[in-house]
């Protein structure tokens, strides 16, 4: 997977994420054929990604999303 554009910053952050963990709403939308959605990472009981939630989290992000 190649990042071919960010909005700002925190979105440049939060793709080198995920290219760089190989998790994440956008990989997840590219394997699959639907959208993927976590509208709130902070207070999600179970993190769907472990490795991708917590630095996200820290990055800024509440919710995150991966369109195919």
């Amino acid at each position: 997977m190649t990042s071919l554009g960010a909005s700002d910053k925190a979105s440049t952050q939060l793709m080198d994420l995920e290219i760089t963990l190989r998790e994440g709403p956008c990989n997840d939308a590219c394997r699959g054929e639907d959208a993927v959605e976590d509208i709130d990472l902070v207070k999600g009981e179970k993190a769907r990604w472990v490795f991708y939630t917590p630095p996200a989290i820290a990055i800024g992000a509440r919710a995150v999303f991966g369109f195919p």
